[in-house]
């Protein structure tokens, strides 16, 4: 049975990080939140363009997101830092937050100036990063692991078996008893009939099977109207050979963008085809540890989880190999190959930095539903 050394929290979560986080509830208070972040090792910051003339979806989004992260396993405590004349008042943003975890709300106006917030951020979240890096991994289960898994860069013209191999670590994830969210935007969408014979329950089957009849648009006027487009059959026969990046196993839920998934098991969550937004939307979900399959490797990980790369061994030398952690070698079979990823994506979690948390090219950011003004 494999385990990773891990940071058990009191309401029976495990991180694979121990961060302080320091959000911002609106644009107006990214500057104070990133000094205070940049001043504490340990601290990382949650900054966005939003949260300030936000209403209707966009608002809950914002809101789910950003307590989506704030109750993520990786994170030990959390400082709210808002402005105070923002729609995303802090003081609700943190009322959200009902984990078991030191939860503080500092504001701009309130305290008088970015300054002052900044000297009594600092200390606040000083103080927490100092027993945050007290604090000791303890080895439990793979069972306990969340998984995000994104693919990014896709190239269904040129397959090889990095999508199988990483579907493979899918499974033995599952079948250990992990929790493995997989983004999934319009380019696998279309693979929606053939996914749903996989799900476990009738709901996940109707959702599964809508993705599989098309896309559908909302329109600006009353009534909020759906223009329906049916995909073509070349997004169709693309999205079915992406679709081993999936696995075999059972669909327990279909997701909204950045909800939490509930019990173990293999959930699809809808995500934009934005890697960043994706990741955030894993890490929100609860993802303690991020795995993306690309063709050649990606520039940036999440904020708040550890972003494993993984890419296939033909792409070797290409100008984003300081990105990648693992080469999948086609040559070994996709068992070996899977065991080996499976192997790496363990360290990582328990504790050896991937290559993007070395570089600290890690970003955060959320997508709007509605068009901004």
């Amino acid at each position: 049975m494999h385990s990773f050394k891990g940071y058990p929290r009191a309401d029976g979560g495990v991180g694979t990080r121990n961060h302080v986080a320091v959000l911002a509830s609106v644009i107006c208070s990214t500057t104070p939140v990133q000094a205070i972040a940049d001043q504490v090792p340990g601290a990382v910051a949650i900054v966005h363009p939003l949260g300030c003339a936000q209403v209707g979806d966009d608002l809950r989004q914002t809101r789910r997101s950003l307590t989506g992260v704030a109750h993520n396993d990786n994170v030990a405590s959390v400082l709210v830092v808002g402005l105070g004349c923002e729609n995303n008042q802090p003081e609700e943003l943190a009322a959200l937050i009902t984990s078991p975890k030191p939860v503080e709300v500092i504001g701009i106006q309130a305290l008088g100036g970015s300054d002052k917030v900044i000297a009594a951020g600092t200390r606040t979240v000083g103080r927490w990063a100092e027993e945050a890096a007290g604090a000791l991994r303890t080895q439990v289960p793979i069972s306990r692991l969340h998984v995000g898994v994104l693919g990014v860069d896709w190239n269904p013209e040129n397959p090889d078996k990095s999508h199988e191999t990483v579907g493979a670590v899918v499974e033995r994830l599952v079948d250990a008893g992990a929790c493995v969210t997989l983004g999934v935007d319009q380019s696998l969408a279309p693979a929606g009939t053939e996914l749903a014979a996989r799900a476990v329950d009738a709901a996940t089957r109707e959702r599964l099977e809508a993705w599989g009849r098309g896309r559908e648009r909302r329109r600006w006027q009353v009534g909020h109207s759906l223009d329906h487009h049916d995909w073509r059959s070349d997004e169709v026969r693309r999205a079915l050979r992406l679709a081993p990046l999936t696995g075999r196993a059972q669909i327990q839920s279909v997701l909204e963008y950045s909800l939490r998934p509930e019990g173990p098991g293999l959930h699809l969550m809808q995500a934009p085809s934005h890697p960043v937004q994706a990741m955030a939307g894993l890490v929100a979900a609860g993802a303690t540890i991020i795995l993306v399959v690309s063709n050649r490797g990606i520039l940036s990980g999440a904020v708040g989880a550890p972003t494993m790369v993984v890419v296939p061994r033909a792409s070797q030398g290409s100008a984003l190999d300081a990105a990648v952690d693992h080469y999948i070698d086609e040559s070994v079979g996709v068992e070996a190959g899977a065991a080996s990823v499976l192997e790496r994506l363990i360290a990582i979690a328990s504790g050896e930095p991937s290559r993007l948390e070395e570089a600290g090219l890690l970003e955060f950011a959320i997508p709007q539903v509605s068009t901004p003004f």
